[in-house]
C-alpha cells in the first residue's frame, strides 16, 4: 500500500524513495517530462445564452447517453467491458451514433475519498496514508488497462497532480473542501475511461462537468449515500449550454461525421455560478446523465447497472423479483424517493420537457430488455414494485390543547423545512391532535431540535418524541382504482407491528412503517401480496 503523497509533480513519484515509484517506474523514461493537469481557475466566466446547443445536431443521427455506475467501474477488466460496449452501442447502426459516456468513480472511490477528509481533521499523516492507497487503487487500474507507456505516464501524472492539490487544500479546508475532494474519484475514471477509448482509436475526448455543467445547490454538504431526501440541486440550463458549446468548439475533432464521437462526461460534479466546485449529492451521476441527456436532446439515456432493469423487488430479499418493463416517470421517480437504489430521485426531471426516454439495462447482460422509462404510464401491471427505506425516524408532536391538528402540522412542517429535514411520510391523529411525520433517521435530531425549539415559546403542553430503529416499506403503481393501502397493511401486519400506514395523494404509492429488524419480511410480504399486480 502507499502510505503516503508528498507530490507536486510525477517527478517526485519517480524518486526511489516515493511509494509510487513502483507504479510508475516500468512507464518512464529519463527523457520523459512530467504534465501537470493544473487546478480549475478561482471563478469560471458566466456566459447567458439560449439554451439551445447546436451540437444536438451532429450528423444524421441523434445523441445517445449512457451511464455506468461505480459497480460496473470497480476494476481495469470492468472498464474495459464499459469502453467496449459503448463502442458497440455507438457503432451499432450503419450512421455513427454521437454519444455521451457519464461515469462514476471506480466502486468505493468516493467513499475512500470521503475518509481522507474525515481524517485529516484529526490526524494528518493518516489522511495522506489514506489518500496514497486512494491513488494506488486508480493507478493500478489504469497500469493494467493500458499499455502505451506514453498514455499510462499522461493519466497517471493528472491524478498525481491532483493528489498534491488534496494534500494542500486538506492543510487549509474549507466547507467546499469535501465536495472538491470526492468528486475526483469521477475526474480519474472519466480520464481512465477516455484513455482507453482512445487507444482503441476511438473519436473520444474527456469533458470534466466541473468547467461545463452550472448549478445552484440549495444546501451544502455531499449529502448520504443513497438518500432520497438529497435532491436539491438546480441546473443552470442556459449557462450550461453556453459551456458546453464553447467545449465543442475546442474539440474540432469530434465533428468528423463519418465516425461516432464519444464524449466520456465526469458525473457527479459540478461548479456553482461562482465558479465553487460543487456535486449533485451522493449518487448524482443518475441526474449528470439526464442532464446532459436533455442539454443534448438525446433519443435515450441508458443508466447500465448491474441488474436486469427496475426490479418489483430487492432481489437480496425477494427471489422472485423480475424486472418491471415498463414505468412512467411518476412511478419511477416515486420509486426512487422511496428507496430504490437503482434510480436517483431527481434523474428523471430533465427528461420531462422532451419526453426522452431512461432506459435502464444490465451492463453484463445487454441483451435483456430492461425497463423503459417514458411519461406515459403503463396500465398493467397495476402494482410496478416494493421498494424500501432502511433508516427512518417517527418524530410525533403530540399538540394537547394548544391547537388544532392543521396548526401543529403547519408549525411542525415550517420548523423542520427550516432545519432542512426532509419529510417522507406524514400521519395525524385528529382526537389527540397530534401528527407523526417519518425521516431520515441521519436528520432526527435536527428534526427533533428544530420541533422543540418551534414548540416552546407556545405551550409546555406539547411534547416531541422520536421513535428510532425503524424502516419505510413502499408499494408503488397507478392504484387509483383500488386502495393498496389496505391491502398493504393486512399483508405486513401478518408479519411485523405497523407504526404507521399512508396512502400518497396521487394513489401512486402506499407505505407503512415497520421496525428495522422486520423489513425484509415486511417486503417479502408486501411483494407476496401483490405479486398478482406486479
Amino acid at each position: 500500500k502507499v502510505s503516503s503523497v508528498m507530490l507536486t509533480c510525477v517527478h517526485r513519484c519517480a524518486r526511489a524513495t516515493h511509494p509510487l515509484r513502483g507504479f510508475l517506474r516500468p512507464f518512464r523514461s529519463s527523457a520523459t517530462q512530467a504534465r501537470v493537469q493544473p487546478s480549475l481557475p478561482a471563478t469560471l466566466p458566466f456566459v447567458s445564452r439560449d439554451r439551445t446547443c447546436p451540437i444536438e445536431h451532429c450528423g444524421q443521427q441523434k445523441w445517445e447517453v449512457h451511464k455506468f455506475g461505480g459497480a460496473s467501474l470497480a476494476d481495469s477488466n470492468l472498464y474495459r467491458l464499459c469502453a467496449n460496449l459503448v463502442e458497440t452501442e455507438a457503432n451499432r447502426r450503419a450512421t455513427p451514433t454521437p454519444t455521451a459516456v457519464v461515469v462514476s468513480a471506480m466502486q468505493g472511490m468516493t467513499d475512500r475519498l470521503i475518509g481522507v477528509v474525515e481524517a485529516s481533521r484529526t490526524d494528518f499523516v493518516h489522511a495522506k496514508m489514506l489518500l496514497g492507497d486512494a491513488v494506488a487503487l486508480q493507478v493500478q487500474t489504469v497500469s493494467e488497462l493500458l499499455h502505451a507507456p506514453e498514455v499510462v505516464d499522461r493519466v497517471v501524472a493528472d491524478i498525481c497532480a491532483d493528489a498534491a492539490i488534496i494534500e494542500n487544500l486538506l492543510r487549509k479546508p474549507s466547507p467546499g473542501t469535501a465536495e472538491h475532494v470526492a468528486g475526483l474519484g469521477e475526474v480519474w475514471s472519466a480520464r481512465t475511461m477516455g484513455a482507453y477509448l482512445e487507444s482503441r482509436n476511438a473519436n473520444c475526448a474527456v469533458l470534466d462537468a466541473r468547467e461545463v455543467l452550472l448549478v445552484q445547490p440549495s444546501n451544502s454538504g455531499l449529502g448520504a449515500k443513497g438518500s432520497a431526501c438529497d435532491t436539491s440541486v438546480n441546473p443552470l440550463y442556459d449557462d450550461t449550454a453556453a459551456r458546453l458549446q464553447q467545449w465543442w468548439h475546442r474539440h474540432p475533432q469530434l465533428a468528423d461525421r463519418a465516425v461516432s464521437p464519444i464524449v466520456v462526461v465526469t458525473g457527479f460534479v459540478a461548479s456553482n455560478p461562482c465558479g465553487t466546485v460543487t456535486t449533485l449529492k451522493r449518487s448524482g451521476s443518475d441526474l449528470s446523465a439526464t442532464i446532459f441527456g436533455k442539454l443534448l436532446r438525446a433519443s435515450r439515456v441508458t443508466l447500465w447497472k448491474n441488474v436486469d432493469g427496475v426490479l418489483s423487488a430487492d432481489p437480496r430479499v425477494v427471489a422472485e423479483a423480475r424486472a418491471v418493463p415498463l414505468l412512467s416517470f411518476a412511478e419511477a421517480r416515486e420509486l426512487a424517493y422511496f428507496g430504490s437504489q437503482v434510480l436517483h430521485p431527481a434523474a428523471m426531471a430533465p427528461l420531462l420537457e422532451h419526453n426522452l426516454p431512461l432506459h435502464v439495462r444490465n451492463v453484463f447482460n445487454p441483451g435483456a430488455h430492461g425497463t423503459k422509462i417514458t411519461a406515459e404510464a403503463s396500465l398493467t401491471p397495476a402494482m410496478k414494485a416494493v421498494s424500501a427505506i432502511q433508516s427512518v425516524s417517527m418524530l410525533r408532536v403530540q399538540g394537547g390543547g394548544w391547537g388544532s391538528v392543521a396548526k401543529i402540522l403547519g408549525l411542525s412542517m415550517l420548523a423542520l423545512e427550516d432545519a432542512g429535514v426532509t419529510v417522507v411520510l406524514v400521519t395525524q391523529n385528529s382526537a389527540e391532535h397530534s401528527v407523526a411525520v417519518a425521516v431520515d433517521e441521519g436528520s432526527a435530531p435536527a428534526g427533533v431540535a428544530a420541533l422543540r425549539s418551534a414548540f416552546h415559546a407556545h405551550s409546555a403542553d406539547v411534547t416531541v418524541t422520536a421513535d428510532h430503529g425503524l424502516s419505510l416499506v413502499t408499494v408503488v403503481g397507478d392504484s387509483s382504482h383500488k386502495c393498496p393501502a389496505a391491502q398493504l397493511l393486512t399483508a405486513v401486519a401478518d408479519v411485523a407491528p405497523v407504526y404507521a400506514v399512508a396512502q400518497g395523494s396521487s394513489s401512486l404509492s402506499s407505505s407503512v412503517v415497520v421496525q428495522r429488524e422486520h423489513l425484509q419480511a415486511a417486503i417479502r410480504a408486501a411483494h407476496s401480496a401483490f405479486s398478482a399486480l406486479c
